[in-house]
């Protein structure tokens, strides 16, 4: 399990971002400075496109990202993993671009003992938070106690250009909670 160094006894506020498509990081939208200060750590779920994008939120603060299916050009970074799965103030965080296809419909309308199955077959440890992209769409769901937050794109919501979204996810004391934040104003 990686550990990006973050105490257990403490509050801790993770920037989430995904999607967005872009090789240059000074094309985030502008409001990402604000929508992102204070953070702790920031977690990008995938289709990065450049590493300058991570350089850029970087600047914010250190930032864990996933390998997406259209990362081409992504090559070493140490940033940069199939997935990861770490603690963050007591609770177990798994952040990866694709859930699997089963897992995406149940989040649409199914059962919980059917969606904490399809997480244990691909988890050792049962997570507390699953961290994921690539639909394009926001997201912030329970099931179980499982939390489920996917920040869909600040550039590029539901495969459209414009402004999109990010999330900011809380955690402490043994909870979480997540938010979405609208962004006025989509990639320069």
């Amino acid at each position: 399990m990686a550990n990006p160094n973050l105490s257990k006894n403490s509050e801790v506020l993770v920037g989430i971002i995904s999607d967005t498509h872009l090789l240059n990081g000074s094309g985030l939208p502008p409001e990402i400075d604000s929508s992102f200060k204070g953070v702790d750590l920031i977690l990008h779920a995938g289709d990065i496109f450049g590493t300058s994008v991570l350089d850029r939120l970087e600047q914010l603060a250190p930032v864990l990202a996933v390998r997406g299916d259209e990362d081409f050009f992504i090559q070493r970074d140490s940033r940069v993993k199939e997935e990861h799965f770490f603690d963050v103030s007591g609770l177990t965080l798994w952040l990866v671009h694709q859930l699997p296809l089963a897992c995406l419909r149940l989040l649409a309308a199914g059962s919980e003992s059917e969606m904490l199955e399809q997480v244990s077959h691909r988890c050792e440890i049962a997570p507390d938070i699953i961290v994921f992209g690539d639909t394009h769409r926001h997201l912030v769901k329970s099931i179980g106690d499982i939390l489920f937050v996917n920040p869909g794109s600040p550039t590029l919501p539901d495969h459209m250009p414009g402004a999109g979204t990010v999330a900011l996810l809380s955690i402490g004391a043994g909870r979480s909670r997540a938010r979405l934040v609208q962004l006025t104003s989509g990639a320069r």
